[in-house]
């Protein structure tokens, strides 16, 4: 597998987290606006809260397992474009061919995914 297919794997799995944690907040929103409008139920709705907020839980810890791959593998990219990585700094695909890939140009990256700025 090339990095920028797992790249784009890890990608989706991070979106597909980030989808479930946004319905689960909303479900829990819901749960404790319940509890706030129906205290003789207040045991039930504290039950369904305490697992979604579990449920919340792990996905988070999911969502940042997978987004370290996905900067893992980022690195690994600017390895291979400047030097030092799997494609001993031949790889091009990461700045698009601007840089001269000698192995001593300094990076020119920007941003979380860090893309080439040039």
């Amino acid at each position: 597998m090339k990095i920028g297919e797992a790249q784009q794997i890890y990608r989706e799995q991070v979106k597909e987290y980030r989808a479930q944690r946004s319905a689960i907040a909303k479900q829990l929103k819901d749960v404790r606006s319940r509890m706030e409008h129906f205290p003789g139920r207040q045991e039930e709705y504290a039950s369904e809260a305490a697992t979604l907020e579990l449920t919340l839980n792990a996905l988070d810890e999911k969502e940042t397992e997978y987004q370290e791959y996905l900067d893992s593998a980022a690195v690994l990219r600017l390895l291979e474009c400047h030097g030092g990585g799997p494609a001993g700094g031949r790889g091009r695909r990461v700045c698009g061919g601007c840089c001269e890939n000698d192995g001593g140009s300094p990076p020119h990256y920007e941003g979380r995914n860090r893309t080439c700025s040039r």
